[in-house]
């Protein structure tokens, strides 16, 4: 036994010594610095470079939202010696105060700038003013969205896209347009997400086993937290999206992640994946969803275990297995309101499509299709339920979370 126990602490020690700390200081941190507590990087980009299987990354407490994104590439930890990210409850916002160099003065009371762009990019797009978002009432993956206005029909403080000139394939030229605020000569207040910094943690092209844990994402063009590629064994605990352009977390390809503890605010959707990913969520929250609630697609394999929306989105729940797909998807113990008249819990199958429900509860939807097998409820049924689950969750960010949301 004695043996035994000094072999198990041999390899701890050794396990130890291999697997580094390394830190991240958006403030203090220095690009010729080790990356030590003592001196530390600058920024994440320079640590996820430097670590290696069994290496946790640090990102220290920053007395201000920090303006970033976090990005892996070919970046792989094991299965005995993940690379964890530890955002240690940092805000990371993915926008800018409008830039005085780009968006000029066309006529008076008005800006613009000009941007080449995808459609796909200025479907996401929208601004935030004086902190709270501001959409024009468009949103993502579901339809009833508005349209952009004309420039003659811009009240003081709204902005509009105009599509111009096709410059190659589904790319055009956009003008960007913002009516000023009544009696201001400035942009002041206003800012916008930015092309470079497209979602809040972006990974992809085979990373493994890698976890990132306590991190607050905001006002990102696209998703909270995007995986692309065969990105496998990727974990996500006690993260948050908010006010994203389009999805809080979203899977594709043939990517496996776990997702445990979060919290989704404010975006389109607050979960779609697609494609051949396979993704596995505990304890899931989301409020204030505009798109729709959850979307699923294609061959995924989706899994979901303690649920808790309350959402006002007009695209409601859906599931959208395509011709010659196979889609699996098990919801256990969920509570669900949607207070948009018009939002249902819709399928369209076309393919196959294995579903499970056990102990689930929707409230409000107008309509249900038969292949959900759940309970419907009033919302006053289960809205208590959603609020504690809401106060347990919140209570793991520290009060960071109640502090983005104020931002």
């Amino acid at each position: 036994m004695k043996t035994h126990l000094s072999l198990f602490a041999l390899v701890a020690v050794m396990f130890q010594l291999c697997a580094a700390d390394i830190y991240v200081d958006y403030e203090k941190g220095n690009a010729q610095n080790p990356g030590t507590k003592a001196a530390p990087y600058e920024r994440f980009s320079r640590a996820i470079k430097a670590a290696q299987p069994g290496d946790t990354i640090y990102i220290l407490p920053s007395s201000k939202p920090i303006r970033d994104t976090l990005v892996a590439r070919k970046k792989c930890g094991t299965a005995d010696k993940p690379i964890i990210i530890d955002g240690m409850n940092n805000i990371f916002l993915g926008t800018e105060p409008l830039d005085p160099k780009v968006w000029k003065e066309f006529k008076p009371g008005y800006l613009k700038r000009t941007m080449v762009a995808a459609a796909s990019r200025t479907n996401r797009y929208f601004m935030v003013r004086d902190g709270k978002p501001h959409r024009m009432g468009r949103f993502n993956k579901a339809k009833g969205s508005k349209a952009y206005k004309k420039v003659e029909e811009l009240l003081p403080g709204e902005w509009t896209i105009i599509r111009g000139k096709q410059v190659r394939n589904k790319i055009y030229r956009h003008d960007f347009i913002l009516r000023l605020p009544e009696g201001a000569k400035t942009a002041a207040g206003f800012e916008e997400p930015l092309q470079r910094r497209i979602s809040g943690v972006n990974i992809a092209d085979d990373c493994h086993y890698l976890t990132f844990r306590n991190i607050i994402v905001k006002n990102f063009l696209n998703d909270g937290y995007n995986i692309h590629g065969n990105c496998r064994n990727i974990r996500f605990e006690n993260v948050a999206a908010l006010y994203c352009g389009d999805d809080g977390i979203s899977a594709h390809e043939t990517c496996l992640i776990y997702v445990k503890n979060f919290v989704a605010i404010g975006c389109s959707t607050a979960a779609c994946h697609i494609n051949k990913s396979e993704n596995h969520h505990e304890n899931f929250y989301a409020e204030q969803i505009l798109g729709r609630d959850l979307f699923f697609t294609d061959n995924t394999t989706n899994t979901f275990k303690n649920v808790w929306i309350k959402a006002d989105s007009i695209g409601g729940f859906r599931l959208t297995t395509r011709k010659n797909s196979v889609q699996n998807f098990t919801m256990t113990h969920a509570r669900i309101i949607n207070t948009n008249p018009n939002a249902t819990a819709h399928i369209q199958n076309e393919g196959k499509l294995i579903a499970k429900f056990t102990d689930v509860k929707f409230a409000n939807y107008r309509k249900v299709d038969k292949i959900y097998t759940v309970t419907r409820v009033a919302p006053s049924h289960i809205s208590s339920e959603i609020v504690e689950a809401r106060k347990r969750l919140f209570a793991l960010f520290n009060g960071q979370l109640e502090k983005a949301l104020a931002l």
